[in-house]
């Protein structure tokens, strides 16, 4: 049996084939302005890398994500928490907590040992400790989203990052670029920052 999956996100869109219950390719793109482009596009990608002609070769295949209602080409529609659920267990049995950093929210999943949601909490009320926060901060420190990781890991002191909405944290942020506080201890606070979030929501 042959399924596909399809993931649109708020930034990227996501694909995948499998075959008899193993991966035979997956593709991640940057989302487009229009779901159904993105979901289009990615698949169409994924069908390539699994040397399949077109959709009509995949027996079932699921929508996710943000995007989830406006994949014209799935037969079913699962909300991406379930799926994130779902696809931990297949990974490693063990697993029993999800976290997801998404372009627009974070989720903590809490599952059970078959690997069904048992309760989630999700930050959904702004954009601090997103995907898009991270893309944001890179911009403004002028060091792309690979030397947020690099910065972070020179630091000597990590600044203190406040601010829990991502419109003050990048007020924040520029504030202690103007004091002269380097750009690794920055870049250090807001991981610690959005670390210390994360670490609320999964005690929740």
């Amino acid at each position: 049996m042959v399924v596909g999956g399809c993931d649109v996100g708020s930034a990227t869109g996501k694909a995948m084939v499998l075959k008899d219950g193993e991966i035979t390719s997956y593709v991640i793109i940057p989302s487009t302005i229009k779901p159904e482009v993105t979901a289009r596009t990615a698949m169409d990608e994924a069908l390539k890398k699994a040397g399949l002609a077109s959709i009509e070769d995949l027996d079932y295949i699921v929508g996710t994500g943000y995007g989830r209602l406006k994949v014209p080409f799935a037969n079913e529609n699962v909300s991406e928490i379930t799926c994130h659920a779902r696809g931990a267990h297949w990974l490693c049995l063990t697993v029993r907590t999800v976290v997801d950093i998404g372009g627009q929210d974070c989720k903590v999943m809490s599952l059970d040992d078959k690997g069904k949601v048992m309760e989630f909490v999700m930050n959904d009320k702004c954009a601090a400790g997103t995907g898009r926060f991270f893309e944001a901060m890179a911009r403004t420190l002028d060091c792309g989203l690979e030397g947020l990781s690099l910065l972070s890991l020179q630091a000597k002191s990590a600044a203190t990052i406040t601010s829990q909405y991502s419109v003050f944290a990048e007020s924040e942020v520029i504030t202690l670029v103007n004091e002269g506080v380097d750009l690794a201890d920055i870049v250090a606070g807001l991981h610690n920052s959005i670390a210390g979030r994360l670490n609320s929501m999964v005690r929740k």
